[in-house]
């Protein structure tokens, strides 16, 4: 499941910028929209896999919120519940039917282009290969819009009641739980603080903020610091330790803190030489969110993108896969052992069993 996750987040991401590299036709800012939406879905995954497979956390989440425990009592308790009342559809200069907004064109030709909405003061940060194409349809703005509303609400709520149970419920704070916390707190600031802007850039045509580097580079150190959580968790596994034998050591609270302090380490140190010159946050193509500069063809932005793309993507992944074969192949002996004790369990039964035995 972590893999698939693993591969939902990042991959996007990791064809975007190689395709902005080596490909340039295939990046459209529709296509550059992608890496936000499955990688801000992730965000969602901690709250609800803890709040399905955790049974300690369950039982803790019935005790302190029982509304909103997994547990049911097989009532139908939303029957007498009034209906909720519909929506009413969102306007914004974007799809009202009244304002109509004209745009001054950046395209010296008069044609209107994606990189109408961006401010003057940012423009420097546009890379010339948006200005081919047009402004987006309306109605992905209003999608992008919806989904980012229903997966920050799900996660800033998700994560906080997951921190506040993990932190409030005594046998719930082991070493290795501090790992999911953290990885909580990260997905709860990360959705906090990214979700307005971006709503507030897909209603509002003018929105697009001056701290594009800032939002940036807080926005990738969260997104990197959960890659290497993930990676931490998958370290800590006890199944994984079975490998190294019984002697192995537990994990300790000051463990866990040294690896907490060591991801977000090397995150900073990954993610803050973009502030600094080598490369640098742009833009995307879409003109809602910001990200690396992958179409700037200088050795020295480009160096960057092919060692960050090594040892916060390949690395962490391929750590990943190895860890999961030592699982595959602890569950593969754990289930021929007990195929063996239940053949040898039937063996004896049968002796026992025999006419020899009886006589």
């Amino acid at each position: 499941m972590t893999v698939t996750l693993w591969f939902m987040a990042w991959t996007p991401y990791f064809v975007i910028n190689w395709g902005g590299m080596f490909n340039k036709p295939i990046v459209t800012p529709l296509f550059s929209i992608w890496g936000s939406v499955f990688a801000k879905a992730n965000a969602v995954y901690n709250p609800i896999v803890y709040a399905i497979s955790h049974p300690k956390y369950r039982a803790a989440l019935e005790k302190k919120l029982p509304c909103l425990a997994c547990a049911t009592d097989g009532r139908d308790g939303g029957s007498d519940a009034a209906p909720l009342p519909l929506p009413r559809p969102m306007s914004s200069s974007w799809n009202s039917p009244v304002q109509d907004t004209v745009l001054p064109s950046t395209n010296p030709y008069g044609n209107y282009t994606v990189v109408d909405t961006v401010p003057e003061n940012m423009l420097h940060m546009v890379h010339a290969h948006w200005y081919q194409f047009p402004p987006m349809n309306p109605l992905w703005y209003g999608l992008l819009g919806f989904w980012m509303t229903v997966m920050g609400t799900l996660s800033v709520a998700g994560n906080f009641v997951v921190i506040w149970v993990f932190m409030n419920t005594k046998s719930l704070r082991t070493p290795a739980n501090l790992l999911v916390v953290n990885l909580a707190i990260s997905d709860f600031f990360m959705m906090l603080t990214m979700t307005p802007p971006l709503l507030v850039n897909a209603y509002w045509e003018h929105g697009f903020s001056a701290h594009s580097s800032v939002r940036s580079t807080l926005s990738w150190v969260l997104l990197r610091l959960r890659v290497h959580l993930v990676h931490g968790l998958h370290h800590c596994r006890p199944i994984q330790r079975h490998r190294q034998g019984s002697s192995a050591e537990p994990l300790t609270s000051g463990g866990a803190m040294m690896r907490i302090a060591g991801t977000w380490a090397f995150t900073l140190a990954w993610c803050l030489p973009p502030f600094f010159g080598w490369n640098r946050y742009v833009p995307e193509g879409n003109m809602l969110a910001c990200g690396t500069d992958y179409l700037t063809e200088t050795e020295l932005s480009r160096s960057y993108l092919y060692v960050y793309s090594v040892w916060v993507y390949l690395f962490p992944l391929a750590y990943i896969i190895y860890s999961y074969t030592f699982i595959v192949k602890a569950v593969a002996a754990h289930e021929k052992g007990m195929r063996n004790s239940q053949e040898d369990g039937s063996q004896v039964s049968e002796k026992r069993g025999s006419p020899e035995d009886l006589c």
